[in-house]
């Protein structure tokens, strides 16, 4: 008896390689959505955790606060709890700020003023809370007010110094002294520091000094007179203050050169900026301070100039004679923050040494002068520009000056021949000014 053959399949059995290897991709995708996903939940139950717990500091610290501002009395301004409480190894800051409540038209008395006296019975408490590691969550806050065992009393007088940034924000956590005296304390979250029992009808001046920040007047260490407030008064002060910024400088081309014109060595750069401050006046200077920021062969025609306040626009100009500003460059400023700009302002010019056509023109040594520079009348700058090469009928230097009326001098041995050209901000490399002068 024969057995019936089973036929053969005609294709094999089993999973192609592509199939497998699209198998293995969908496998690898879904395992980074669920490991992305496990993530989020991990960072999310943590982040819950830290601000479980920052809650607790938060409540057990303005629970000790509200004690200790009733039974005795209250001691004004914003402290971090020392030392930081660490919980599951994370750290905690805990920031309390105690000041009176206001009467004004702010939350802060910075803004409004303060009652004082018998009518002065309420003080808020602030304790805020953050960490490291917060990502995204917002610090746990809780306020309370509560009345001290002593109000502000009318015997004594308060300051408050209000710290503000270059953008009329609060500048927070900084730390102000006052004088005379040794007090001091931290802004809060307003950016006010704020002092109380003084003694009445005593000139005090509030300071900030933080390494990196300076005020308007380019110093680091900023004060403000609080005023001398008389007995049961409040006086406050402003101190603008932000983290300083820098200004690199460079001239365009190689060297000084802008093209075939070049400028001359020891070529100061004037700065300015609306609000700029110094002894009560506006500044106006070569970089300012110990940064005279003046271009020459040492510097390889590059400056940077630091700790500028942050104003949101500079303006700035080569030269600081008569008519340098009037096509200022301009610069964008941010806290912190360095600009890197290229010197445009300037003009180009061309002083050409000319004799009869065919006759050697001898080398001309070529100044330039103006008067009236340094933001003073009797202050003459002189520039030497160049000495022009040999030629026949004529030859020249090429220059690039700032703008002003300028007096020349080619000068050849004893033999001298002056000029005057004026430089504007229409001459550029393609329409330079120029000067002819016919030398002996």
């Amino acid at each position: 008896m024969r057995v019936p053959r089973v036929p053969r399949p005609t294709d094999d059995d089993g999973f192609s390689l592509i199939e497998v290897m699209v198998a293995i991709i969908v496998m690898v995708m879904l395992a980074s959505v669920v490991a992305a996903g496990l993530t989020t939940v991990l960072s999310l139950d943590r982040g819950n955790r830290s601000r479980s717990v920052a809650a607790s500091l938060v409540e057990q610290q303005i629970n000790a606060t509200r004690l200790a501002v009733t039974a005795s009395n209250a001691s004004y301004g914003t402290t971090n709890l020392s030392p930081a409480p660490v919980v599951n190894g994370t750290t905690y800051t805990i920031t309390t700020t105690i000041e009176p409540v206001s009467l004004g038209a702010g939350s802060s008395p910075c803004a409004g003023g303060v009652a004082t006296g018998s009518g002065m019975t309420v003080v808020r408490v602030t304790v805020t809370a953050t960490w490291n590691r917060m990502g995204g969550i917002k610090p746990v806050r809780e306020d309370t007010q509560v009345s001290p065992k002593t109000p502000l009393g009318t015997t004594t007088s308060n300051i408050g110094i209000s710290v503000t940034n270059a953008a009329g924000g609060p500048v927070v956590g900084h730390n102000v002294s006052l004088t005379p005296g040794t007090a001091s304390t931290m802004t809060d979250s307003d950016g006010c520091a704020f002092f109380a029992g003084l003694t009445a009808g005593t000139a005090y001046t509030g300071t900030v000094n933080d390494l990196g920040w300076v005020g308007t007047d380019l110093k680091q260490s900023a004060a403000k007179l609080g005023g001398n407030p008389a007995a049961g008064q409040t006086a406050v002060g402003q101190i603008i203050y932000d983290n300083a910024a820098s200004l690199s400088l460079s001239l365009p081309g190689t060297g000084a050169a802008y093209g075939a014109y070049v400028m001359p060595n020891n070529m100061p750069y004037t700065l300015t900026a609306s609000g700029l401050k110094t002894g009560g006046s506006a500044l106006v200077g070569t970089c300012y301070g110990s940064q005279t920021c003046y271009f020459n062969s040492g510097t390889t025609y590059a400056r940077t100039v630091t700790g500028l306040f942050p104003f949101a626009t500079y303006s700035g100009w080569i030269g600081d004679c008569p008519g340098a500003n009037a096509a200022p460059d301009t610069f964008s400023m941010t806290p912190g923050g360095t600009t890197t700009a290229a010197v445009l302002s300037g003009g180009a010019v061309d002083l050409i040494a000319t004799k009869s056509p065919g006759v050697n023109v001898p080398p001309q040594v070529v100044t330039m002068s103006l008067s009236g520079c340094g933001q003073a009348p009797t202050v003459i700058r002189t520039y030497p520009v160049g000495t022009t090469p040999a030629g026949v009928g004529s030859t020249a230097v090429h220059a690039w000056m700032p703008y002003g009326t300028w007096t020349v001098k080619m000068t050849n041995g004893s033999s001298v021949t002056s000029g005057t050209v004026t430089v504007t901000p229409a001459n550029t490399l393609a329409s330079p000014a120029s000067l002819s002068l016919a030398v002996s």
